[in-house]
């Protein structure tokens, strides 16, 4: 053996012996706490439902309120009459055509300009005596109507209207002096009967049951198929809770109502079990905000992954370690893995070089940990750290005991698994499966900003799952409004 492994033997059996009768103890005790290895025990993770809203847009196309206001406001039409011991005819012609844009208070603008041409003057005898019976005159205004587009409690459209004029040139004459024919209030009137039909034209170009009907095809549970990676197939549930109107957006072709949808969000290991979703609701106000989704969704590692990923930290490769001032060297042959809830249990073969040329030895250790999600993190590491092990020497035996806080401390300080690219993997997947209509019953969901947060780890029978809630803003795409 020589003097230096002698030298090891000692210290080995001295920091196994201890002092007297207390050393032996202490031994037994973490002797035998050591070499029991915990049992298999596997737990299920349950996926809490969430609450989430869903942006709902209704478009409106420019195309339907142009044509209506086309048909409402001719490019040209004429009139004729006499009131008030005057007489007049004038012709109204459209020199540009109806504008859509957006109001500076968000409603909708009706935008056009009108010329005006035609003769008014006195009526009666005496005028055409004095040749006063008719003097030509000309105008030109710009006309703008404001919409306040909404939907009532009932479904039905609301449409507010205000006109306004900017006279370029007033529509009056003076036939003699002092006497002014102001044939305004005639042109006005006639452009106003126009659009005052506007609103009840658009109400009928989108009845309320077509509507009450079509929300309601949107109105129920939706169970959408779902394969998130390293997970068995899932089932995204959508149980509807309530509907709100959050107002008009006035956009670059169209107008958009924004409806909110208030939902129970659920990822399951079976699809349906959801309740019924009832009846279309009264429709209320809500504020205009974003939609949000809310699913709580397993990151699944499995255990063959993380005994690759392990063998990659530790194995196949030299680890030194010092007994008694004596460097050795231990290297891991295999590790097996296996849940034993709230842990999970590494069985690691390895082979020891201890000093010396007696003590190398072989076995196998049990290493205990209960996996965390670091906080805010992307990650999970090793708490609790544990060991029981067995081995071919009694001498290693009592080693272990002298370092293993070192080996525990080591073990700490590098066992921590990146889940990084497993919850990437997990957010495409959920996006592509929920923006296409095929998957969704006819509604395109469209997530952005998603984010995943990891909360809880739960060793289960076959991987270690962690749970992570997704949160995205979220918007639906919908059919138009009847009639666009």
């Amino acid at each position: 053996m020589g003097r230096r492994g002698a030298w090891a033997l000692a210290a080995i059996l001295l920091l196994a012996a201890g002092p007297a009768w207390l050393g032996v103890r202490w031994y037994q005790g973490h002797d035998l706490l050591l070499s029991q290895a915990p049992e298999r025990r596997a737990s299920r993770l349950a996926l809490p439902a969430r609450e989430s809203g869903v942006a709902l847009p209704l478009d409106v196309p420019f195309a339907l309120i142009h044509d209506t206001a086309g048909r409402l406001l001719p490019e040209a039409f004429s009139d004729a009459g006499e009131a008030e011991g005057t007489r007049y005819r004038y012709t109204v012609r459209r020199t540009r055509g109806i504008t859509l844009s957006r109001a500076e208070d968000g409603d909708l603008r009706v935008t056009t300009s009108l010329v005006v041409n035609g003769d008014a003057g006195l009526s009666g005898g005496l005028a055409e005596l004095l040749a006063l019976g008719a003097k030509n005159f000309d105008a030109a205004a710009d006309v703008q109507a404001d919409l306040a587009l909404s939907l009532d409690e009932n479904w039905c459209p609301t449409v507010g209207l205000d006109v306004a004029y900017q006279w370029t040139k007033s529509p009056r004459l003076e036939v003699i002096g002092g006497v002014w024919v102001n044939v305004e209030e005639r042109v006005r009137g006639r452009v106003d009967a126009a659009l005052r039909d506007l609103p009840r034209l658009l109400r009928e170009a989108m009845p309320c049951d077509a509507i009450r009907r079509q929300m309601q095809e949107a109105w129920r549970n939706y169970d959408i198929p779902v394969q998130l990676p390293a997970a068995p197939p899932l089932h995204v549930l959508v149980h509807p809770l309530s509907l709100g109107l959050s107002g008009l957006a006035v956009e670059q072709d169209r107008l958009r109502l924004g409806l909110a949808l208030q939902a129970r969000t659920a990822v399951s290991a079976t699809g349906g079990g959801m309740p019924p979703a009832g009846p279309l609701p009264p429709l209320r106000r809500v504020p205009d905000r974003n939609g949000r989704l809310q699913l709580s969704i397993p990151i699944r590692a499995g255990y063959d992954m993380i005994r690759d990923w392990l063998m990659e930290q530790f194995g196949r490769r030299d680890i030194p370690f010092e007994v008694a001032g004596q460097q050795g060297r231990l290297r891991i042959q295999e590790i097996f893995l296996y849940p034993s809830a709230p842990a999970v249990v590494a069985a690691i073969r390895f082979t020891v070089d201890l000093p010396g040329t007696l003590f190398d030895t072989s076995g196998r250790v049990t290493l205990s940990a209960r996996p965390v999600v670091e906080r805010g993190g992307t990650r999970i590491r090793l708490a609790e750290i544990r060991f029981a092990r067995d081995v071919d020497s009694l001498l290693w035996s009592a080693a272990t005991l002298a370092f293993e806080a070192q080996i525990r401390a080591r073990i700490a300080e590098i066992a921590v698994y990146d889940l990084r690219q497993g919850m990437a993997d997990a957010l495409k997947a959920l996006q592509r499966t929920l923006s296409d209509p095929a998957r969704t019953g006819g509604v395109r969901l469209t997530l952005s900003r998603p984010s995943l947060r990891l909360e809880q780890v739960v060793p289960e029978a076959d991987a270690l799952t962690v749970l992570g809630t997704a949160e995205a803003t979220v918007s639906a795409e919908l059919r138009t409004l009847p009639g666009g």
